[in-house]
């Protein structure tokens, strides 16, 4: 009798080991996100939206969203061509590369070191640099232009590791423009023989 109850005991104390290994062996990675299995906190591979399986306590797995992310970035500023202040509110609309998941645990480790480590920098570069080309008088006439080039550019910038999907200036100011003056020497400048101009 009694070794009945100990051969119980020991097939009922494997079972619950079975089951809490299970547990902690199993993973889902939902269909919002990508996922790295790290073995001993390197990359073992990369998995996709599902149920997996990993070896306890020696694997964890890394989440990262596959969905839009807005990054709002206020206050950019700069200069156009001829010197006007301007000051700008981006939203930029991105999410990670499918095949980049390894790069982006490797390099930045999570969604915020993304933003604030590549995306953020190049935006404000860019956006910088795209209106260094720019008069302020174009900014009045041509802003549409300006945006393109600007998203264009932007999207180029960002690399392969994110993927840009819309960029929206929610607010753009230009600084001590007289839209009158600028428009009056425009056309002066346009009207002048090419050897002036020059």
């Amino acid at each position: 009798m009694r070794r009945t109850v100990c051969l119980i005991g020991s097939w009922l104390g494997g079972l619950l080991a079975v089951c809490l290994f299970a547990s902690f062996s199993f993973y889902t990675v939902n269909e919002r996100e990508l996922g790295l299995v790290l073995r001993n906190g390197k990359i073992f591979s990369e998995v996709g939206p599902g149920l997996g399986w990993k070896l306890p306590v020696i694997d964890k797995v890394f989440r990262i969203s596959s969905q839009n992310n807005i990054l709002h970035i206020a206050g950019v500023h700069g200069y156009t061509s001829d010197l006007h202040g301007f000051n700008a509110d981006v939203s930029v609309a991105w999410h990670v590369a499918p095949d980049k998941v390894a790069d982006i645990y490797t390099r930045y480790n999570d969604i915020q070191s993304v933003e604030l480590a590549l995306i953020k920098p190049r935006v404000t570069g860019q956006i910088g640099l795209v209106m260094s080309r720019y008069k302020g008088i174009q900014m009045f006439d041509t802003p549409d232009r300006f945006i393109k080039d600007t998203s264009a550019a932007i999207k180029v910038a960002a690399g392969e590791l994110v993927i840009i999907d819309s960029v929206n200036f929610e607010k753009l100011m230009l600084a001590d423009l007289d839209r009158s003056a600028s428009s009056e020497e425009a056309a002066v400048e346009a009207a002048a023989p090419e050897a002036v101009r020059r």
